[in-house]
C-alpha cells in the first residue's frame, strides 16, 4: 500500500473518501519542524545554516509518521500547493529518509480536492521543489533574524520582555500608527454648501451651487451666500445638459486579499475568520455523496482560471441566463510576478453546477455566506458589463452656476449576480433652456472630515498595493498585532494602543529603513526571485544581515538615556481615576494572571486594582440557543460558555497549549 501525507485531518478524510482503501492517508497537523524556540538557531558565521528542531508537541506526530511507514511501498507528500506547503513536504521527507531511505518519496500537487484532480496528481507526481523550499526557508530565517535582534532592543528600551518586532508586522503597525498621527494632526475646517430643491413629475432632486461671481465651491463665507440667496430669483434656467454612457465591468474571480476584503465589507468577517471558513470549503464539506471539496486553494494572488473551469462556467451561464453571457471569454491575468503565480488559479468553485442554494442545508451560515460570495463573484466574471447613463445638468440663476447629477442603469449585466456600490440617482426628464422653480434654497454648514482609520479590508488593500506580505501572511499579521495588544478594534476600525504607538515610534526612530515600505517590499520581491532562479538564499541573507547589523549599530548610537526615559513614560497606561489611598496616579502593569493597576508610588503605597477584562467572544454562536458564546475562566483554565447561562448551560473547553519539550534535529 502507498501512503499519502497531508497537513490537516479533515483534508485527509476528504482524500480518503475519494481514494477509498487504495491508499492510506494521514495528517501531519501542519508544520512539525522549525527553528528552536528559545535561541537564534542560525549559524550566521557558517553560511546562515539553520538548526532545525521538532516543534514542541510534535514529537508524537513524528513517531506516528514513522510508525505509519510499515509495509508502505511509496510515500506521497500532498501538503498545500504553496511555499509553506512545499517546506512542510521537504521537512517530512527529511524525517522519513532518516530511517527509511529505500522508500520512494514524491510530491503531489493539486489546487482543488476533487476525485479528478487527485487522480491527475497521482499520475503526475514530482520531486519536492527545492527552489520553492529555498524561498520559504529564506523567508523564515529573515523573520527569525529580525525578530531575534530587534526584539531585545525593545525589551531593554521599554523594560518589557513581552514585546516583539517583525519584518511584516512592524511595517503594518507603522501604517496604523501613522494613520492615527494623521487623524490627530487634522484640523477641521468649516465650509458652507448651498442647495436648491426642485420637484418635477413627483421626483425631488437637488442642485448644488458651484460658482458665484469670482468664488467657487467650497464656500467659506456664509455672509456671501446669504446675500446671494436674497438676490436669487425663484426660477432657474437649464443652461447645459451632458449625457455620458459608462460601463462597469465585472471584476476577476477572487484572490486571497480580494476575498478577505469583500467578506469584511459584505458580512463583517475578519481576515482570520474568512480564511478559516475558506479552509473548510477547500478541504471538504459533507454533501449527499460524502466529503466534497467545494473551492480551489484559498491562498493565491492569481486571477487565472483553467480552460476547463472557464468552459464549464460559460456553459452554465449560456444554459441558465444566456442573455447575460459576455460575447467572448473574459481572460484575466496578473502582470506582477507572473512567473511565480502561473501555476496557481484564482479562488473559485470547483464545480459551478453546485449552486449555493442546492447545498444550503449542508453548510453552516458562515460557510453558506462565503461560498455564495465566491460562487457569485466567479459567475459574474464571465457576464456582460453593466451600462449606466451619467447625467450632469447645469442651471443658472442671477449669474450663479448650479449643478445636479443623476445616474440611471440602462442594463443590469453582471450586477444581477454581484451587486456593486453604484447607486442610481433618478432625475426627471429635463430639457435645455427649461425653467425650473425651486421649492426652497438652503445653506448648510459642513465640516471637513479627518482621514478614516484603517479597517481590516482597507489595511489588507494597503498591504497588497505596497507589496507588504503575501496572501498567506495578511490574516496572521493582523491576528498577531491584536494578540500582542499593539492594536485594538474600535467600531470595526484599527487603532494603535498606547504600547503599540511607542513600539512603532521606537522602531521608526531607530530602525527606519528596516520598517520602511520600500525595504520590506523590495525584500518580498527578492524572496520571490529565489523561486524564479533570479536570486539565492545566501545572497538575500547576506544583504539583509548587512543592513540589520548596520541598523543595530546606528540604533545603539542614537538611543540616549533621555530617549529611554521619554519612551518609558509614553509606554505607561494610567487609570482614569487616581489612587484612592494616596491620590497619586494608578499605572497599568501585567502580572502572572493578566493586567492590573498599581499605585505609581509602590512600594510605599501598595494599593492594587484588577483591570476590568475585555470580553472575548467566539465567532460561532451557541449551537443550543443561538446566543453569543463568551470566554470564561475557572480554576482549570479558560473555557467557552453561553452568554445565556444559567438558562442555557452550553460549555466547551479551550485546549491548553502543549508544553512538550522540542527535540533537536540537524538539517
Amino acid at each position: 500500500m502507498d501512503l499519502i501525507i497531508v497537513e490537516s485531518p479533515h483534508k485527509a478524510k476528504t482524500i480518503s473518501h475519494y481514494l477509498k482503501s487504495k491508499y492510506r492517508v494521514i495528517a501531519s497537523y501542519g508544520h512539525i519542524i522549525d527553528l528552536p524556540a528559545k535561541k537564534l538557531g542560525i549559524d550566521v558565521d557558517n553560511l546562515f545554516t539553520p538548526e532545525w528542531t521538532v516543534m514542541a508537541g510534535k514529537a508524537k506526530t513524528v513517531e506516528y509518521i514513522k510508525d505509519s511507514l510499515k509495509n508502505i511501498k511509496k510515500v506521497y507528500l500532498a501538503s498545500d500547493p504553496d511555499r509553506e506547503g512545499e517546506a512542510i513536504a521537504y521537512h517530512i521527507q527529511k524525517i522519513i529518509e532518516e530511517t527509511h531511505k529505500n522508500i520512494p518519496i514524491q510530491r503531489l500537487c493539486f489546487y482543488e480536492i476533487t476525485a479528478g484532480e487527485i487522480e491527475k496528481a497521482l499520475k503526475q507526481p514530482r520531486e519536492v521543489d527545492l527552489v520553492k523550499v529555498e524561498s520559504q526557508i529564506t523567508r523564515r530565517l529573515i523573520d527569525r533574524l529580525m525578530g531575534f535582534y530587534l526584539s531585545p532592543f525593545l525589551w531593554k528600551t521599554l523594560k518589557n520582555y513581552k514585546l516583539s518586532a517583525g519584518r511584516v508586522q512592524s511595517v503594518v503597525l507603522r501604517f496604523i500608527y501613522e494613520k492615527e498621527l494623521e487623524i490627530e494632526a487634522f484640523l477641521s475646517k468649516t465650509y458652507f454648501e448651498m442647495k436648491a430643491v426642485f420637484k418635477k413629475n413627483e421626483i425631488s432632486f437637488d442642485a448644488v451651487l458651484i460658482q458665484a461671481e469670482d468664488k467657487k465651491s467650497p464656500f467659506e463665507d456664509k455672509v456671501f451666500l446669504e446675500n446671494l440667496k436674497k438676490k436669487l430669483g425663484k426660477t432657474f434656467r437649464v443652461s447645459n445638459i451632458e449625457k455620458k454612457e459608462t460601463r462597469v465591468y465585472p471584476k476577476p474571480p477572487f484572490t486571497t486579499s480580494e476575498l478577505q476584503k469583500d467578506a469584511a465589507n459584505h458580512y463583517g468577517f475578519n481576515s482570520s475568520k474568512t480564511m478559516q471558513v475558506a479552509q473548510k470549503l477547500y478541504e471538504g464539506i459533507h454533501l449527499e455523496k460524502g466529503l466534497t471539496g467545494l473551492i480551489t486553494y484559498m491562498r493565491t494572488d492569481s486571477v487565472r482560471v483553467s480552460e476547463q473551469a472557464l468552459e464549464q462556467l460559460r456553459g452554465f451561464i449560456r444554459k441558465n441566463m444566456g442573455e447575460l453571457l459576455s460575447p467572448s471569454p473574459r481572460l484575466y491575468s496578473n502582470q506582477k510576478n507572473a512567473k511565480v503565480q502561473d501555476a496557481h488559479e484564482a479562488i473559485r468553485p470547483v464545480n459551478i453546477f453546485i449552486t449555493p442554494k442546492s447545498i444550503e442545508t449542508r453548510l453552516s451560515p458562515d460557510e453558506y455566506k462565503l461560498y455564495s460570495l465566491i460562487w457569485r463573484r466567479f459567475t459574474a466574471s464571465q457576464m456582460k458589463e453593466a451600462v449606466y447613463e451619467d447625467l450632469k445638468i447645469s442651471l443658472e440663476n442671477q449669474g450663479s452656476l448650479w449643478e445636479c447629477k443623476g445616474k440611471k442603469r440602462l442594463f443590469e449585466g453582471f450586477e444581477k449576480f454581484y451587486p456593486t456600490y453604484h447607486k442610481e440617482t433618478i432625475l426627471p426628464e429635463i430639457k435645455l433652456n427649461e425653467e425650473l422653480n425651486a421649492e426652497s434654497v438652503k445653506i448648510n454648514k459642513k465640516e471637513t472630515k479627518p482621514p478614516s482609520r484603517y479597517t481590516e479590508a482597507s489595511l489588507i488593500d494597503k498591504m497588497e498595493k505596497t507589496g507588504i506580505g503575501r496572501p498567506s501572511t495578511y490574516a496572521p499579521t493582523l491576528k498577531l498585532l491584536l494578540a500582542r495588544n499593539y492594536i485594538e478594534k474600535v467600531k470595526n476600525t484599527l487603532k494603535p494602543t498606547q504600547i503599540g504607538r511607542v513600539v512603532s515610534q521606537v522602531l521608526v526612530n531607530h530602525f527606519n529603513t528596516l520598517v520602511s515600505v520600500d525595504f520590506t517590499a523590495t525584500m518580498e520581491d527578492e524572496l520571490d526571485k529565489i523561486e524564479t532562479h533570479d536570486s539565492s538564499r545566501l545572497f538575500v541573507l547576506k544583504n539583509f544581515f548587512k543592513e540589520l547589523k548596520k541598523a543595530l549599530e546606528e540604533a545603539g548610537e542614537s538611543l540616549s538615556s533621555e530617549n529611554k526615559t521619554e519612551y518609558l513614560e509614553k509606554s505607561k497606561v494610567y487609570h482614569d481615576k487616581p489612587c484612592p489611598v494616596c491620590g497619586k496616579r494608578m499605572v497599568q502593569k501585567k502580572g502572572k494572571y493578566g493586567f492590573f493597576f498599581s499605585c505609581e508610588d509602590y512600594p510605599k503605597c501598595k494599593h492594587l486594582e484588577k483591570k476590568e477584562e475585555v470580553k472575548v467572544y467566539r465567532e460561532e454562536v451557541c449551537p443550543d440557543c443561538g446566543k453569543k458564546v463568551i470566554r470564561k475562566k475557572s480554576k482549570w483554565g479558560f473555557f467557552w460558555g453561553c452568554e445565556g447561562y444559567p438558562v442555557c448551560k452550553f460549555t466547551q473547553s479551550i485546549p491548553r497549549k502543549s508544553s512538550s519539550k522540542a527535540k533537536k534535529k540537524k538539517d
